[in-house]
């Protein structure tokens, strides 16, 4: 559950961050972000 939990979290992260309207630059830094979270949900997923 706790998994769940987290990996729902991530991904309210990721979409907040993609809603966002950002300069260029703004943009840049939240696809590496982005990135890193994409990475944890895929961990996540692999340990359910």
């Amino acid at each position: 559950m706790k998994l769940l939990i987290s990996n729902a979290n991530l991904a309210q992260k990721l979409s907040d961050n993609l809603s966002r309207r950002n300069t260029i630059w703004e943009l840049i830094d939240q696809f590496s972000k982005n990135q890193e979270l994409i990475k944890e949900i895929e961990k996540v997923i692999k340990t359910i």
